[in-house]
């Protein structure tokens, strides 16, 4: 027999023992960190608006799992080192028989199709694609006649080996006030948010401007994620802020006039963040987000001038701060920077 004969022996032989993906410690349970309010109105802007629910006990019907109108998505990032997993107790409807599409996208490489699952599938398991540490997306999408409700039983991120690390990520991660770190996790990163009012994305290079007006940003971007579509919330400062802050649709955060605050009952991601041990600090050059407009909450530091400073002055007060800091192990940062230079010409 031949090595490559061997070798393709011993493949299939490992395959063979590998363990089945259905088996393997959960890692996140995301019925229990995705409010199912939260999850039934997910959705990008294009998308027709979900349908009421068919009855008031949807929620309590629901206790292990997310709730889909046709229409909706959901997505969840999370860092993977090691073998992963997308599993479901399996797939049920109210008002309808919609379908439910499973995607996952590896970083750098094309979106991938898992599973179509219809109601009454059994409970299944599909690796998140990729190799070695790497940030994976995945995708729960509804499909099927309007007016249905697709219902996700007990969806949870599994790992092969216990020491693997799987954490949350950007968008999703609504956890992150309660759990406390495990020693095998990583340290948690630090967090910069930082704005630039009314900059257009046709100027910049990283976007296809050939004026090469910014060629620090363009080299940024170069080594960075960058989100080629990305939609407004609104049409101006305060509501569009109160979105990124939230993550909440101004309909939902009420702030859309001039005469409204963002009330103090919302949670925002500064105040997520402080709770969960972070140093909070923001340095706003913008007279919409002040502490009169609410937007001072969660942060240990805020500052707002109104002299209109240039960013590289706020930039120069954050860095202090930031190497002011005392170092304490576990305590990252959360830095928001709201500059405002391209805006009065």
């Amino acid at each position: 027999m031949s090595t490559r004969s061997l070798l393709g022996l011993f493949a299939l032989l490992l395959a063979a023992c590998a363990p089945d993906p259905r088996d393997w410690p959960v890692a996140h349970d995301l019925a229990a960190e995705l409010p199912l309010a939260e999850a039934s109105r997910a959705g990008g802007p294009r998308l027709p608006r979900p349908p009421a629910p068919p009855d008031r006990n949807l929620a309590a019907s629901v206790q292990e799992g997310i709730a889909l109108a046709v229409g909706a998505r959901i997505d969840g990032y999370f860092e993977v080192d090691g073998r992963a997993a997308l599993g479901i107790d399996g797939l049920t409807s109210r008002g309808g028989s919609p379908a439910v599409e499973v995607l996952a996208q590896a970083e750098g490489e094309p979106e991938r199709s898992l599973a179509r699952l219809s109601p009454g599938v059994r409970a299944g398991a599909w690796e998140l694609p990729g190799r070695g540490a790497r940030l994976v997306r995945w995708t729960l999408r509804a499909t099927g006649a309007p007016a249905a409700w697709a219902i996700v039983r007990r969806p949870v991120i599994r790992k092969q080996r216990l020491e693997a690390v799987v954490s949350p990520r950007l968008a999703i991660d609504l956890s992150i006030g309660g759990a406390k770190a495990s020693p095998s996790v990583r340290p948690r990163p630090n967090v910069v948010l930082y704005l630039i009012d009314t900059l257009r994305a046709d100027r910049l290079g990283a976007y296809g401007s050939k004026r090469g007006l910014t060629p620090r940003i363009d080299a940024f971007a170069r080594g960075s994620t960058l989100f080629e579509h990305a939609y407004s919330a609104s049409s101006w400062t305060r509501p569009s802020t109160a979105t990124i802050l939230t993550g909440l649709s101004p309909l939902e955060h009420g702030v859309t006039r001039l005469d409204r605050r963002l009330p103090e009952a919302i949670r925002t991601l500064p105040e997520r963040l402080h709770d969960a041990g972070y140093e909070t600090a923001a340095w706003s050059a913008n007279a919409h987000i002040t502490r009169e407009t609410g937007f001072a909450q969660g942060f240990d530091r805020f500052e707002y001038f109104d002299d209109l400073p240039r960013a590289d002055a706020l930039g120069r007060r954050a860095l202090a701060w930031v190497d002011g800091l005392a170092p304490r192990e576990g305590a990252p940062f959360f830095l928001y920077l709201h500059t405002i230079d391209p805006h009065a010409p």
